[in-house]
């Protein structure tokens, strides 16, 4: 990792309670409260929704970061609930019930984040979608435990989806049995890479019009034994050129050619950034609650210019260009935050304000659902769907 990326990425994290309620409740119905496993299953669902988030914003961010040649994320999201959702059906037929909302609203919530991913890419860019379960993560063994498979959750499938979408893909091509082996193969020949011969899949060339051109070579596996024994010699005698060299044996030196920064140091670095942006947060606040909108949105545009990746001084300014009568500048800093996988209620009623004020009013009405997804209805939300209708 590039140490310049550390912090940005660390930042990005999302623990499972700072998973919002009306997040969670694309995936558990607030009617589910009185289920005996309830404490549970909110718990799971949390976990999902935060790795869920952390993953996502951190892929965003790489790829706006720079231009890759290749780059890939994996959700585990949606073979939790898959397996969730199985551990749900044998525990009762009242929980059973769950299944089917808990399922279909993996889905959209993916779906929402596949969409922002998306938008990222231009023509250019061949862009696949994988979504398959096969026999990798079961259990086979005869003597393997019955109670595994059951801990373990979904059944073995060997049935996926794929969606490939790109320059000189052809829309013609007639479904037919592929294999998830096929994919590595074919993402090489992609970008010019020779596939091994070794390998248990073959490029797809058949859905490029006019086929690919691939190369092979026999494996990308280990070097041979005798290879490897050179490379160790040549390790060896270099670490004992180095070691006879008083020169270059010093420890401190060698630590802060690599960048090492004391964590004491970086530790009260950050402690005082946290105290000087949150002190000014304040004080915007209280320009807010004085009816000095224009110091404020001020106040909170600089913030934001120093921390562009802090989400509440973004809601806060959100907030400010409403109430301010600056619409479009609301919409634009409510779209970055819905993009970069932030939401609360507070958020969401915003939202609805700015579309009624535009008169919006079926989208929002679906903001106002999505506001009132969680266990407690926002103060509010009524009379704004009293003013919509």
């Amino acid at each position: 990792m590039p140490p310049e990326a550390a912090q940005i990425l660390s930042e990005r994290g999302l623990t499972p309670h700072q998973v919002e309620d009306v997040t969670l409740g694309q995936l558990l119905p607030s009617h589910v409260i009185g289920l005996r496993e309830h404490a549970r299953l909110e718990a799971m669902c949390r976990d999902i929704l935060a790795q869920t988030a952390t993953l996502f914003r951190a892929i965003r961010w790489c790829l706006g970061a720079q231009a890759w040649d290749f780059a890939t994320c994996v959700f585990p999201g949606i073979r939790r609930c898959h397996e969730l959702a199985n551990w749900l059906s044998c525990l009762s037929p009242t929980a059973a019930e769950l299944c089917e909302p808990l399922i279909t609203g993996c889905y959209e919530h993916h779906d929402l984040l596949l969409g922002q991913l998306l938008s990222q890419m231009d023509d250019r860019t061949h862009v696949l979608v994988i979504s398959a379960t096969g026999n990798a993560s079961t259990i086979s063994s005869e003597d393997s435990d019955a109670n595994t498979h059951s801990m373990l959750g979904s059944v073995p499938r060997n049935n996926g989806l794929a969606v490939i979408f790109g320059p000189g893909v052809s829309h013609r091509v007639e479904a037919s049995p592929r294999s998830l082996l096929d994919v590595a193969p074919t993402i090489l020949t992609l970008l010019g890479v020779p596939y091994g011969k070794d390998m248990g899949g073959r490029p797809l060339e058949d859905i490029f019009e006019g086929g690919l051109v691939s190369q092979v070579i026999d494996s990308w596996d280990s070097p041979s034994p005798g290879e490897m024994l050179q490379e160790k010699q040549e390790l060896t005698t270099l670490a004992e050129s180095i070691a006879s060299d008083p020169a270059r044996n010093r420890d401190v030196d060698h630590l802060i050619e690599l960048g090492y920064t004391d964590p004491f140091d970086m530790a009260a670095g950050d402690a005082a950034m946290h105290c000087e942006r949150t002190a000014t947060l304040n004080r915007a606040i209280s320009l807010m609650d004085a009816g000095l909108l224009d110091q404020a949105t001020a106040v909170l545009e600089q913030l934001t210019r120093q921390h562009p990746d802090w989400f509440h001084s973004r809601s806060l300014l959100a907030e400010t260009y409403y109430r301010g009568r600056h619409r479009l500048a609301a919409r634009e800093e409510i779209d970055w935050l819905t993009c970069h996988g932030f939401e609360n209620p507070q958020l969401y009623l915003l939202s609805v304000a700015v579309e009624l004020a535009d008169r919006q009013f079926e989208r929002a009405l679906e903001q106002l659902c999505c506001a009132r997804r969680g266990n407690a209805i926002p103060p509010g939300s009524s009379l704004l769907a009293g003013n919509i209708h």
